[in-house]
């Protein structure tokens, strides 16, 4: 009788230490996030606009109709339920619970190929792309995660085991629907898997069990997509949602220079240790083995990488996908390692040793430093100026604008923007229409305050503050630009 099946609590309790050390490692990791109580600084453009939105859904506005912005709906209601805990470190929350779950379930599908030893090695070495991904959290990735990671898990085991539920069907659907509503270019999963099991189901004449499969997989799906349509339409955003979430989309995917920018960011995102080492393994397990699985998760891989790199832009963050993707076979490349290359158990130990080192102790320097210096000032250098200004010459029911990518003087300010598009680049080089609409906004409501950002300052903003008369009341040095922030008043 082993020790496991004397003691059966040990089992339990191993979860429980394995979920506060994953809990414990999602604390670290959020240190980068601005939304952390010890950081008190957003300067995360991406973020800002979510916490912005966040901000108006409280207020009585609404995504789509009353604000701008091209991300699925189901990231707006995730910064809603932060900001509605708390307007400071409500987000960050969310962020180390879904970090959490996602570490659990890459330890979960590790385990499918290796032991609970191999497979911590392993969680640790697949993570480690959270250092290069990150970039600042409370993104569309991180969030996605999760949902990639409970799919995945389903897949491998109904390929590597033949066990599939109905529950899991629906499960596997419902998690789809969440991505989709996230952001459409982060479904290669399914598209890959789902495309294989109809290949195989078609070729092995089980036609009842796929249109079992469909049927589930669509109303795991439709739990989740119809009641956000449904909160979309009541509230007059549906049309709204589908010009921005899908036509303006495909407008700002395809604007960017491609062709050699897609192929060197598919460089970018392939050439990390863990992405070569997962589909290298793929190809020599399916020359040893000769399985299915492997050429198919090879294949999701390398379009997973296309994916991501089709718009062409350097934004580290979309590669945080990858780090899911990569711990089947990352699994059971560490599992040949030291059970088939017969490898020595020291060995094995100090390797495990130097992985928690560099894992937890590689932002120990900048944790440590987070918490020093909590109190501290953290905004860029003229932010406080610009926020004493707004405050000194306008209050919370005026409404201002702030021109250029700049949402965080909003949430700063607790001041709604006086414009649907809360910013304005580079959606507006996308459609110049936008432009267009943004400044018929501001002719409507005549903010109180014009804000430039560092850097934005043309013709067309010039144009208008000279034909509506405002004038500049503020010219404040921001960190090392070589342009000031602008501030007009009516």
């Amino acid at each position: 009788m082993t020790t496991m099946q004397q003691h059966p609590y040990i089992k339990k309790i191993v979860f429980v230490l394995f979920f506060t050390f994953c809990s414990f490692c999602s604390f670290v990791f959020s240190i980068n996030s601005p939304s952390h109580p010890w950081n008190s600084s957003n300067t995360c453009v991406d973020s800002t606009v979510f916490q912005t939105i966040a901000m108006l859904i409280k207020k009585g506005y609404f995504p789509y109709k009353d604000t701008f912005d091209h991300k699925g709906p189901l990231l707006y209601i995730i910064n809603y339920i932060g900001y509605s805990v708390n307007a400071i470190w409500g987000i960050w929350l969310i962020e180390c619970f879904f970090l959490t779950a996602t570490l659990l379930f890459m330890f979960k599908i590790s385990k499918l190929v290796c032991n609970n030893l191999l497979a911590l090695i392993s969680t640790f070495f697949a993570s480690m792309l959270l250092f290069k991904y990150y970039d600042f959290g409370n993104l569309t990735e991180e969030y996605a995660m999760i949902f990639i990671s409970i799919s995945l898990y389903i897949f491998l085991d109904y390929f590597l085991n033949n066990y599939l539920t109905d529950f899991r069907l629906i499960i596997c659907g419902s998690c789809f629907a969440f991505v989709f509503l996230l952001r459409v270019n982060m479904v290669a999963l399914w598209v890959i898997f789902c495309l294989s099991i109809f290949v195989i189901c078609i070729y092995q004449k089980k036609y009842t069990e796929l249109l079992k499969y469909i049927s589930l997989f669509i109303l795991g799906a439709t739990i989740v997509t119809i009641p956000v349509l449904m909160w979309l339409s009541f509230n007059n955003s549906l049309l709204e949602f589908f010009n921005c979430y899908i036509l303006f989309n495909l407008t700002y995917s395809t604007s960017s220079k491609i062709g050699i920018l897609v192929i060197f960011m598919y460089a970018v995102f392939s050439f990390t240790p863990q992405m070569i080492i997962s589909v290298s393994t793929c190809i020599y397990q399916y020359t040893k083995v000769k399985s299915n699985i492997y050429i198919i998760f090879a294949l999701y891989l390398l379009f997973s990488l296309l994916t991501i790199s089709l718009p062409g832009r350097n934004y580290m963050h979309y590669g945080m996908i990858n780090i899911p993707a990569t711990i089947f076979p990352i699994s059971i490349f560490i599992n040949l390692i030291f059970n088939e290359f017969k490898i020595l158990n020291n060995l094995l130990h100090i390797i495990l040793t130097i992985f928690i080192i560099v894992f937890l102790f590689s932002p120990l320097k900048q944790t440590s430093s987070a918490y020093l210096t909590r109190h501290e000032n953290k905004y860029p250098q003229g932010v406080t100026s610009t926020c004493n200004v707004i405050e000194s010459n306008s209050n919370e029911n005026d409404k201002i604008s702030v021109y250029g990518n700049w949402d965080m003087i909003y949430l700063l300010t607790n001041r709604l923007p006086a414009s649907k598009y809360s910013y304005q680049f580079p959606i507006g080089t996308v459609s110049p229409k936008i432009f267009d609409k943004y400044f018929n906004d501001l002719e409507k409501t005549q903010p109180v305050l014009i804000i430039i950002e560092p850097e934005r300052f043309d013709k067309n903003i010039e144009n208008f503050l000279q034909k509506n008369n405002y004038n500049c009341i503020a010219d404040i040095p921001y960190k090392n630009s070589k342009n000031n922030i602008l501030i007009y008043k009516k």
